[in-house]
């Protein structure tokens, strides 16, 4: 398995909190879903990625507006944010799981993955 499950110390030295405070109950799950927006993100799926999100994000309330406003979105930084994602420090708190920079933010809503929050 090429994704790691549990990693102890963040790049900044930090310890994450658990992967339960997180919100996150399926860690394997998490992490596939995660390799698969960064694949949607560098591939420009608008698409799956608008499928991906949990609405409404911003004033963005479905698919259709996210695919609208997709370069406004997913902004350079945010796309870069997703590049360099490591997956063996993935950071993490009490309010989800975020991708490099706090630009993009994912949880667990029952057994889907859905990103919450985008800060570009």
């Amino acid at each position: 398995d090429a994704l790691p499950i549990y990693e102890t110390v963040c790049a900044d030295g930090s310890k994450p909190t658990s992967w339960e405070n997180a919100g996150i109950n399926d860690v394997r799950g998490l992490k596939l879903f995660l390799k698969q927006a960064q694949q949607c993100v560098m591939n420009n799926d608008k698409e799956k990625l608008a499928a991906a999100i949990r609405y409404p994000l911003k004033n963005i309330k479905n698919e259709q507006e996210l695919i609208a406003a997709y370069d406004n979105v997913f902004t350079k930084e945010v796309k870069l944010s997703f590049a360099t994602i490591n997956f063996n420090q993935v950071f993490r708190n009490q309010q989800g799981v975020m991708t490099t920079g706090g630009k993009v933010w994912i949880n667990q809503f029952g057994k889907e993955f859905k990103i919450f929050a985008v800060n570009n």
